[in-house]
C-alpha cells in the first residue's frame, strides 16, 4: 500500500471513531433528556450530522439500549 492510500485510510477510519463517538454521545444525552423539546433538538441534530442514518432505525437502537 502506497504512503498516500495508507495516510488516507488512517484518516478514514479516525472519522469512523469519532463519528462512532458523537453517536454515543447522542445516545446518552437522549436517554437523558427530560422533555420532548430537548429530545427533538437531539434528534435534529442527528439527521445534520448523517442524514444518510435513518432516525428511526436510530431510535430503535436507542430504545433497545
Amino acid at each position: 500500500m502506497g504512503k498516500i492510500r495508507k495516510t488516507r485510510r488512517h484518516f478514514e477510519i479516525r472519522r469512523k471513531k469519532e463519528r462512532a463517538e458523537k453517536y454515543k454521545k447522542l445516545k446518552a444525552k437522549y436517554l437523558a433528556a427530560k422533555n420532548e423539546e430537548e429530545r427533538k433538538q437531539i434528534l435534529e441534530k442527528l439527521a445534520r450530522l448523517a442524514p444518510f442514518v435513518g432516525v428511526e432505525k436510530w431510535l430503535e437502537n436507542t430504545r433497545k439500549a
